[in-house]
């Protein structure tokens, strides 16, 4: 005979939580729901542009070293990536955003009921309930999933420090010590420039899937410790 599966929660998406289960004495809980509700709009949209930005900016780029017939000026090429820096600093900013307004939508939900200005992501992740109520796997995905950790550890250079790395500069450009001579070498230093780019855009696509899929994760959570009476 087989074994019956595991009962999927009907509800697996913010917008569809029933008020049942969002506490009676917090009306902040909802207006929290709905700022990371349209946060995850606003990161795909963001998404979007990144995509867009990196495709313009790869194709410059590579024709550069490989001298194709139209070949974009200098600064035009710089204006591409600018731009694909442009969009990927505000995904990385939102991003962390979106950390903040889950967390303070958490505090309200769990009955944690710390001051607003009070909620810092480590401390808060120290918090008993999340262990019990399995959200602390969740949370603990800022800081233990490379791609997510990878995100908030570039907002957190682009806030206080405004670079990348001794490896690489502004533009995503590779920073070398030794004069290019050659063909070839000037050809691989576009090509590290390519991947540096390319591979912030790879982080974009892996976060915004991570994110859509720890909102899903909260609903079912957040369900199970209402029905266990743990809230």
């Amino acid at each position: 005979m087989a074994k019956n599966k595991k009962a999927k929660s009907p509800v697996q998406k913010l917008n569809d939580l029933p008020k049942k289960y969002f506490p009676r004495n917090q009306p902040k809980a909802s207006l929290y729901r709905d700022e990371i509700i349209d946060a995850v709009e606003s990161l795909f949209q963001n998404y979007l542009k990144v995509n867009h930005a990196a495709t313009v900016s790869l194709s410059d780029i590579g024709s550069i070293y490989k001298q194709s017939r139209i070949t974009p000026p200098r600064e035009v090429v710089f204006r591409g990536v600018n731009q694909f820096r442009y969009h990927y600093e505000n995904y990385c900013q939102r991003t962390f955003s979106y950390r903040d307004k889950l967390l303070q939508f958490l505090n309200l939900m769990l009955k944690i009921n710390l001051p607003e200005k009070k909620i810092y992501y480590s401390p808060f992740c120290d918090q008993s309930i999340l262990r019990k109520t399995s959200l602390l796997s969740t949370l603990n995905k800022f800081k233990k999933d490379k791609i997510l950790n990878r995100i908030i550890s570039d907002r957190k250079l682009i806030t206080h420090r405004r670079y990348y790395g001794v490896s690489i500069g502004m533009a995503f450009q590779p920073l070398q010590d030794k004069e290019i001579k050659s063909e070839k070498e000037f050809r691989d230093w576009c090509k590290r420039w390519q991947r540096a780019i390319k591979s912030r855009e790879e982080y974009v696509h892996e976060a915004t899937k991570k994110i859509n899929k720890m909102n899903e994760e909260v609903v079912v959570k957040l369900i199970n410790a209402k029905q266990k009476k743990w809230i």
